[in-house]
Parts: C-alpha cells; sequence; structure tokens
C-alpha cells in the first residue's frame, strides 16, 4: 500500500476485527499462503469485490464477496505514524 502506508514499521494501522465486507475501506486480509496483507477494498458490483493496492506494481485483483468474507481479518479504523523528533526534548523540574 506504499505510498499510503510507509512499510518497515514506520506507519501502524489500528485494525477492528471483522469477518465481512462492510463498505469501501482498507482492509487486512490472509492470503492463500498464510501472510496478513492490507489492501483497499471496493465493490465492483456483480457481487465483487476488487482488492486494489496504491502501489502501482501490485495489479487489481477481483473476488467474490463470499471469497472476500472468507479472507478478511479487520478494518482499518486509523493510521498511526511513527513521530520524529529533530531537536532535543529538554524536561526541567518546576519548584
Amino acid at each position: 500500500m506504499v505510498p499510503t502506508l510507509k512499510g518497515g514499521g514506520v506507519d501502524h494501522l489500528i485494525v477492528r476485527p471483522t469477518h465481512q465486507y462492510e463498505g469501501e475501506g482498507i482492509y487486512a486480509v490472509q492470503s492463500a499462503y498464510g501472510k496478513v496483507e492490507i489492501f483497499r477494498a471496493q465493490n465492483v458490483g456483480g457481487g465483487n469485490i476488487a482488492l486494489l493496492s496504491d502501489n502501482a506494481t501490485y495489479r487489481r485483483r477481483d473476488v467474490s464477496v463470499e471469497e472476500f468474507n472468507e479472507m478478511v481479518l479487520g478494518i482499518a479504523l486509523h493510521q498511526l505514524h511513527r513521530l520524529r523528533v529533530d531537536t532535543p526534548i529538554v524536561f526541567a523540574r518546576c519548584a
């Protein structure tokens, strides 16, 4: 999902478990190889869901709603970014 998610431990998602399609959004799904992957899911009609990546390297993959519901682990609620501090932080005790 690069560039939306940077990977390498820089970005994190807060994911709520679900076992069904709940509308367009970013989902965690389990691949056929047991790997957890992140996709943007979009209803394309005809009982199908498109699994999309914001990374142009990956092509769109269409699955049935039933297949999606079997592989979905959760829906993303929020994205967290690692904070960077460029200057030292000094803590002082006030008297």
